[in-house]
């Protein structure tokens, strides 16, 4: 069992026992489009489900809508393209992308994406989300970034959410099984 605690990096909560839900390619983060480049050593929070115009703020599209929504079920990790998309005079720097309501990992460690001068790059990574009950209600994950503003861009491509839980069987019970029909041939 893994216990989250405020000031602990947090692994991916994707290598738990989770059910994996795929989705076409959505983005959900545009900051070229909505609320402007993250500042140097600054992070922002977003969010990976609620109405189309929850999203369109944050620079997402409107038809990029948790799979899940009206279940019940919130998503507990996303597995999404992260792409760094320099400002100008941006230098060498970092996105680390966090669930939102812990701090950031220190320096060195949760990198989500590298990134060189002027550079364009992503990568493809699983993003633990807040726990439900704890979200801070401006977002599930946030994203840092280290040493320069940059412009962020996220695309999710699936959303974890928690098994089901088994029904307990009782061990004094015989399970049921497939009725099988026995034919007397007469040999």
């Amino acid at each position: 069992m893994i216990v989250l605690m405020p000031t602990a990096f947090s692994p991916a909560k994707a290598q738990e026992d989770l059910v994996y839900v795929a989705v076409d390619p959505c983005r959900i983060v545009d900051t070229r489009a909505a609320g402007g480049a993250i500042t140097a050593n600054n992070f922002r929070n977003f969010r990976v489900s609620g109405t189309s115009g929850e999203l369109a703020v944050q620079g997402g599209e409107s038809d990029c809508l948790d799979p899940k929504a009206g279940t019940g079920l919130k998503p507990l990790a996303v597995s999404a393209y992260v792409v760094a998309v320099p400002v100008p005079g941006s230098t060498n720097g970092v996105l680390t992308a966090y669930p939102s309501n812990l701090l950031p990992p220190p320096a060195g460690f949760g990198a989500t994406v590298n990134f060189a001068a002027g550079q364009v790059i992503g990568n493809t990574t699983n993003i633990t989300l807040c726990e439900p009950a704890n979200c801070p209600p401006d977002g599930e994950f946030a994203i840092l970034a280290r040493n320069t503003d940059q412009h962020v861009v996220v695309d999710v491509q699936g959303y974890f959410y928690p098994a089901p839980v088994p029904v307990p069987v009782d061990p004094g019970l015989c399970p049921a099984s497939s009725p099988t029909r026995w034919v007397d041939n007469g040999d």
